[in-house]
């Protein structure tokens, strides 16, 4: 199995001004490569070079319609330029970027690998040749070498690693947050000194008119600590939030009013702040910066808090949950099992389960197993030593891996469904299905290659329209193989309710049971790890071929693996009691080249075909595309083809 990067995935534009410059072209409309070269002059190659930069950095994403800047990318443009704000925004950039976490973590701080060592990190994740990699190595040091001048940087060498003399500024979560130490340690909490954030009014009104959800919390700076420790348990505990604090909010007859009345100063929120320190005083689950805005009273205290590994209990000693706008209080013995087996504190594998231990002991999974094994062992003992017997039981963890049928022990909870719809858009219907779901059962490891097997023989016989006719669908195996392995190892087994594995004629979705676990969001799932089922994880991967070689790297692979066909990344859902991932049959390619290929071999397009070819699942999205391709003078209208039977083709200019 390749865990291998593409290339295309470690920067190769040396100039981050470049990469502002296409960014910048990009957000006034311009798509293909000749127009960013007409208006910047910068040479195709190097444009391509500055779009992967961006989208690495997350400035940009490559939507249905093209390019589409990010939040971050819209922030970097509206800098002045080597502003400190600029360099900052890309600090933050580089800082957060999952690509660059994998290929040279800690680029920015004051110590890090030497160029060697980074050279072979690189070598080790690609199939780029060593001089290659030295250019691209180059690029990340222009990076740096960019965003550090200025700072009194001076670099000496010691035991292979680079070393400023002069440290760097601590990059926290928000770039613009410097701390000033008291040299007094009694004093260092109320001399800390955060910068505020000035901000436009737009973005003060996008504040005050925000829709509380439940991942956005308003407070006014009344509210008393201890009611503010009800939030942040129920943000801690549930997948993160951001909270406002200095928001009022009055309410004239059925109408909410809001308006912006922050603390005086930062001193005046030392009481809210300290709330912090005492629920997180590692400070390892928050992050905060106060907000001015032109025109306003006071500053507002704009607090992130992450997903937690552990329970956090209110002052009150009650852990609380967000459930949509609101925290609900986790206060009987049921719910707080339930968190626990949510955030991964228990894991219902340990359980033990009333039946015959030969069940696990004689099957023939276990003395295959056990032939592999050294030294020899008899089952029990084995089992046992391994903890997969308890108490004279079998757990969990021992049935799934081990029995003949774990399906008849815990019924409704441990199978593969495959279903097969004949269908594009929306949800599988029954009348869609092309025939009855499949169920796939048996030990875990068994279950994992046959429903890979599976998938990969339903998908073969999937054909769609490309640019040159009527293709066969690919999904790359690894991409099936990771994310089926990741829902078989990983799923909450306490839930009743099998995977459920669903092909369409332009997606697959895997549905596993369960929330992510510990302080795992859809943010962080491919940079931290953690294991609901730990003794499944470590058990599986002894066996011989284990689907899991790659331990904690599974998603990476999946995710790269689309990469290098050039398909869209795997979008990741979370709802109330599973996580989804939706693997998508949609080329990288922007809408308007899929066209405009299709259009080398056919005389004209239709709306239909354009949906077909391009991912669109919308008629008037795709007509906003053929109309902004008609404006660019791409392709032109058929005369005399109205309505439904309206065509497009080349442009005659």
């Amino acid at each position: 199995m390749s865990s291998q990067m593409d290339g295309i995935d470690i920067p190769q534009s040396n100039r981050l001004d470049r990469v502002r410059d296409v960014i910048h072209v990009i957000s006034e409309g311009t798509l293909g490569t000749h127009e960013i070269h007409s208006k910047t002059g910068i040479k195709t190659r190097h444009i391509l070079y500055a779009v992967h930069s961006a989208r690495i950095l997350n400035l940009l994403t490559i939507e249905e319609h093209g390019f589409a800047l990010t939040e971050l990318g819209r922030d970097l443009i509206s800098t002045a330029r080597n502003s400190q704000a600029e360099t900052e925004l890309l600090r933050y950039a580089i800082c957060n970027s999952r690509i660059l976490h994998y290929i040279a973590p800690g680029l920015l701080e004051s110590v890090i690998p030497s160029v060697q060592q980074m050279t072979d990190r690189i070598m080790r994740l690609s199939s780029l040749s060593h001089s290659t990699v030295k250019r691209r190595v180059g690029t990340l040091m222009a990076w740096r070498h960019r965003l550090m001048t200025g700072q009194g940087e001076l670099f000496s060498t010691n035991n292979d690693q680079l070393i400023l003399t002069i440290p760097s500024p601590r990059t926290q979560s928000n770039p613009s947050r410097s701390v000033q130490q008291s040299s007094d340690p009694e004093k260092e909490r109320t001399s800390m000194k955060i910068n505020s954030d000035p901000i436009s009014a737009s973005q003060r009104d996008l504040i005050i008119n925000a829709e509380e959800s439940h991942f956005l919390d308003l407070k006014a700076i009344d509210i008393k600590p201890a009611k503010l420790t009800k939030t942040i348990s129920a943000f801690a505990n549930a997948s993160g939030g951001e909270l406002y604090i200095g928001i009022d909010e009055n309410t004239v007859g059925d109408r909410k009013i809001r308006a912006w009345r922050g603390f005086p100063n930062q001193e005046t929120a030392n009481a809210h702040l300290q709330v912090f320190e005492q629920l997180f005083p590692l400070g390892q689950y928050y992050s905060y910066s106060f907000l001015s805005a032109e025109g306003c009273s006071g500053l507002v205290l704009h607090v992130n808090i992450n997903k937690t590994r552990e329970i956090t209990r209110a002052s009150d000693g009650v852990p609380y949950i967000r459930r949509g706008a609101q925290g609900l209080p986790v206060d009987t013995e049921e719910g707080l099992t339930r968190l626990k087996l949510d955030k991964g504190i228990e894991s219902f594998e340990k359980s033990t389960l009333d039946v015959p231990l030969s069940l696990i002991t004689n099957s023939t999974h276990i003395i295959q197993f056990l032939l592999n094994v050294v030294p020899s062992a008899e089952p029990a003992q084995w089992l046992e030593k391994q903890l997969l017997i308890r108490d004279g039981k079998p757990t969990v963890a021992g049935v799934l891996l081990f029995a003949e049928e774990p399906q008849a022990i815990l019924p409704k909870r441990c199978a593969v469904k495959i279903y097969r719809y004949r269908s594009s858009t929306g949800e599988g219907a029954r009348e869609t299905l092309a025939f009855d779901p499949l169920t796939i059962e048996g030990c875990l490891y068994n279950q994992i290659y046959e429903s890979v097997k599976k998938a990969v023989e339903l998908t073969e016989g999937i054909q769609k329209l490309g640019p040159k006719g009527l293709v066969g669908i690919k999904y790359p195996f690894e991409t099936l193989h990771e994310i089926v392995t990741n829902a078989v190892l990983h799923r909450d087994y306490s839930i009743a309710s099998d995977i459920h594995l669903r092909i369409f004629d332009n997606r697959i979705e895997v549905e596993s049971p369960g929330r992510l676990p510990g302080h795992i969001t859809r943010n962080n799932i491919l940079t931290e790890q953690f294991a609901r089922n730990g003794a499944i994880v470590r058990m599986i991967n002894k066996f011989p071929n284990p689907p899991n070689k790659d331990v904690g790297e599974g998603l990476n692979t999946a995710f790269l693996a689309m990469n290098r066909l050039r398909l869209k990344a795997p979008i990741i859902d979370e709802t109330a009691t599973s996580v989804v991932v939706h693997i998508r049959h949609e080329a990288l390619a922007s809408p308007e080249e899929s066209i405009l290929e299709y259009l080398q071999n056919h005389e004209e397009i239709v709306n239909r075909i354009g949906r077909q070819i391009t991912g669109i699942t919308s008629e008037n999205s795709m007509k906003e595309v053929f109309y902004r391709m008609r404006d660019r003078g791409m392709i032109e209208r058929i005369p005399g083809r109205e309505g439904p039977a309206a065509a497009w083709r080349k442009s005659s200019q």
